[in-house]
């Protein structure tokens, strides 16, 4: 689940509700309206850019924005031959921290760009 200022949004793996505040109508996200992963692992969304993201469990999301879904796969130039699942995204100051099996990503909300990638904590 995560929750804008007017819409309350929730994942199963396959799609994501949306919920209007006040008007209480429902409608949905699916791979028809531009999603481009095959299983949700995790949601959340950033009031200051007013964007959603959709993280999937081979490690790619979508940033969702107005009617815009913007795919990013983090390892097109770094192959993972370990698991990619992304497990939880934490927001602060436009700056999105995913965790996930192989370490930490660190994405940059406002310029829609990975940052930060951080491998083999252990």
């Amino acid at each position: 689940v995560a929750i804008s200022t007017t819409v309350v949004y929730g994942a199963s793996q396959q799609g994501v509700l949306l919920v209007d505040r006040d008007e209480r109508a429902i409608t949905s996200l699916t791979k028809l309206d531009g999603l481009t992963g095959s299983a949700i692992s995790f949601i959340a969304y950033d009031n200051a850019t007013q964007a959603l993201i959709v993280a999937y469990e081979e490690g790619t999301f979508d940033l969702v924005a107005g009617n815009a879904v913007t795919r990013f796969d983090p390892f097109l130039t770094t192959p993972i031959t370990t698991s990619r699942r992304i497990w939880h995204i934490s927001i602060r100051n436009e700056l999105a921290y995913f965790s996930a099996d192989y370490g930490v990503l660190v994405f940059d909300l406002e310029k829609k760009e990975i940052k930060e990638t951080w491998r083999d904590l252990s």
